[in-house]
């Protein structure tokens, strides 16, 4: 985030030299990039966020870390302030880092108040031109959406990982089977290679949100099974069974 406002003061009460939070005060932006673990239940932590939201004192406050649907729209109901939510994109594999990078990536959502949400649009549409695509929608529906691009990263690890297992199981080559899937153009490569030594999905990310995921949508009375059976199918090939 720095890289794409360079003018931006950072606080993180965790760095001596970042840590006068009277410097950020009455900003008129603050994005916030805290943690949101998992929980011993699944759910994620937003504890932090909560604390930071509180004693933040800025014009817009926009929440960069992944939370559950319906967490934007609460922390603006319990605080009264102008909150929108933008999700932030950190992949951990080395080919895709151009992905990651905020100065080439080629959309920014935001969700909240239309006002709110079109005002935190117009200071990334001062740094990033006219060329991306920019969308504001509803704080939930991005919220959602942010869990559905992380599921789905989840879901092409695993569909790999188990056609991987099918290929062993009856003597074929997985790489030369997914090279001739690949030629059809529905289909993609992001995520297919399978590693006999390092399987599924693992990192920061995908299984704390997809715990999390899984987690609200049981609170709000749905049973995700094919995200459970994905986590239990990643747990097998972590495990090496």
């Amino acid at each position: 985030m720095h890289r794409l406002f360079p003018d931006a003061i950072p606080y993180d009460k965790h760095l001596p030299e970042y840590s006068d939070r009277s410097l950020i005060l009455g900003a008129d932006l603050a994005l916030v990039c805290v943690p949101t673990d998992e929980t011993r239940s699944g759910e994620a932590d937003i504890s932090i966020v909560v604390e930071v939201v509180k004693w933040l004192d800025a014009e817009l406050i926009c929440i960069k870390s992944t939370i559950p649907p319906g967490t934007t729209n609460a922390l603006r109901q319990l605080t009264g302030k102008r909150i929108v939510f933008s999700p932030e994109y950190e992949g951990e594999t080395p080919w895709q880092k151009g992905l990651t990078d905020p100065l080439v990536w080629p959309f920014i959502f935001v969700g909240g108040d239309v006002d709110d949400a079109n005002a935190v649009l117009e200071h990334f549409q001062a740094r990033l031109g006219p060329n991306l695509t920019y969308l504001a929608a509803d704080a939930t529906t991005v919220e959602v959406a942010k869990y559905m691009e992380n599921a789905w990263l989840a879901l092409q690890v695993t569909f790999a990982g188990e056609f991987y297992e099918i290929a062993r199981a009856v003597g074929a080559d997985y790489g030369t089977a997914r090279e001739l899937w690949a030629l059809d153009p529905r289909m993609s490569k992001w995520n297919t290679l399978a590693f006999p030594n390092n399987r599924g999905f693992g990192g920061k990310c995908l299984p704390k949100d997809l715990a999390a995921i899984i987690a609200a949508a049981k609170l709000a009375g749905y049973e995700p099974r094919l995200l459970e059976e994905m986590v239990a199918t990643n747990k097998r090939f972590r495990d090496g069974a």
